[in-house]
């Protein structure tokens, strides 16, 4: 995966539960444990309020609990 990558999920109707949960894994290459890595997220639905999320993998935690 290079540059942005944009994946969507789509429900009707969710059950948010573990047993719902889904779960993304992103393969990296020449990955540098060094850099980081940014990642955004937004949740947006019907009858929610949108959620967006930005925050960066750095070595082996989140660039925002470092502060």
């Amino acid at each position: 995966m290079y540059g942005n990558d944009l994946k969507e999920h789509s429900y009707e109707v969710w059950e948010p539960n573990e047993a719902h949960a889904v779960r993304f894994s992103f393969p990296l290459q020449n990955y540098d444990s060094q850099g980081e890595i940014p990642i955004q997220i937004a949740l947006y639905g019907k009858g929610i309020k949108p959620f967006q999320l930005s925050d960066a993998w750095l070595g082996s935690t989140w660039k925002s609990n470092q502060k």
